[in-house]
């Protein structure tokens, strides 16, 4: 397909492409469409997607990725100097490092909507939180999620964690309150003490901590009793 082109996928509609998207082409893809883009997409390329599911396999440099609805799976690479916005719906990573790991790193908006790992690697060079929004970290111990220096006065929602897990950041370049903003579901966040760069869950107590807490409770409460009694019958 030629440059500066215009691609427009209709509700109910499936398609597949295997072919090269040309430069600087606009993809705007309706709210039941399916599409599959099995071919390579060039610089300056546009996704706008309201709905639907929508796989892509490789993006070239400088593409503008608008998640409005739906669910768009980039499964294998994106290059340098992406605009990735997700605004509803789902940006699913279906690869470790989708994004480029150094140099001109993709920079993530999110308004609302879900960033799943799939338990994938990913690194971004900066997230502006606008809105309420969330990430997956797909009960992957071991997933590495690198959100560069996060501004916003959006909250971020961490949830399918595992103790180990944890959120770097650039705390230098970020501005946000972690202890506010961020939690890791059910429970907060805190930024790690002996590693400022990272985001790491508020442990919640177990059930039994609270049981054993109470009974605490109880046995005070009988022992402060006894102790009254026993000075009024010595008055």
């Amino acid at each position: 397909m030629g440059t500066n082109s215009t691609i427009t996928i209709f509700n109910d509609a499936d398609a597949i492409f295997n072919g090269k998207i040309g430069t600087g082409t606009d993809i705007f893809i309706q709210n039941t469409a399916i599409a599959v883009f099995n071919g390579e997409l060039a610089n300056n390329v546009t996704i706008d997607l309201q709905g639907g599911t929508t796989t892509v396999n490789s993006i070239k440099n400088n593409a503008t990725i608008n998640v409005n609805g739906g669910t768009l799976l980039l499964n294998q690479s994106v290059g340098n100097s992406a605009s990735v916005n997700v605004n509803s719906g789902t940006l699913e990573l279906g690869a470790d490092d989708v994004f480029p790991t150094s140099g001109n790193q993709a920079s993530l908006t999110m308004n609302g909507g879900t960033l799943d790992t799939q338990g994938y690697n990913v690194e971004f060079d900066s997230l502006t939180l606008n809105g309420d929004s969330t990430i997956d970290l797909g009960d992957n111990p071991n997933v590495t999620v690198d959100l560069g220096a996060i501004s916003g006065s959006g909250t971020l929602t961490v949830i399918n964690w595992v103790d180990t897990n944890s959120i770097i950041f650039n705390p230098g370049s970020s501005s946000i309150d972690v202890g506010t903003q961020v939690m890791f579901a059910p429970g907060g966040a805190i930024v790690d003490p002996n590693d400022p760069s990272k985001i790491i869950p508020v442990p919640v107590p177990e059930p039994s901590t609270y049981a054993l807490g109470a009974l605490l409770g109880i046995f005070g409460v009988m022992f402060e009793m006894r102790r009254r009694h026993k000075t009024q019958l010595a008055k």
